[in-house]
């Protein structure tokens, strides 16, 4: 089911206007594994589709800034990749942005999928 949900997102004219097809497709295997199981999370909780489609297609846009698995991130990266959506001017989309950071952050260390993570980032972000 999530692998379709991102190829739907792929697919789908507002994600190619927003991302572009092929800015979706950069993702590492490793991350649209994650970024499937995180949907089928967010999904059993009740997340609304719309919320769900949003979280993904601000994870899609970090997920490429970043160019590793999740499981990998360091605040460095976090705070890396917000300050820039702040130097471009984009307030909304750093708030979502980060939002969709947090609940992954959540997910990964309540899985125990996290390598090397420091638990106060979830704090730190918003």
């Amino acid at each position: 089911m999530s692998n379709q949900t991102i190829q739907d997102i792929v697919n789908n004219k507002f994600a190619r206007a927003m991302l572009g097809v092929r800015y979706a497709e950069r993702l590492s295997l490793a991350q649209h594994e994650t970024l499937s199981k995180f949907d089928d999370y967010n999904l059993s909780r009740g997340v609304s589709p719309s919320k769900r489609q949003a979280y993904l297609y601000a994870l899609i846009e970090f997920g490429n800034f970043v160019e590793k698995p999740f499981e990998e991130l360091t605040l460095d990266d976090i705070q890396r990749y917000l300050a820039d959506l702040l130097r471009r001017g984009s307030s909304r989309r750093r708030w979502l942005s980060a939002l969709a950071i947090r609940e992954l952050c959540r997910f990964l260390c309540r899985r125990d999928l996290y390598r090397g993570f420091a638990y106060h980032v979830l704090w730190w972000i918003y």
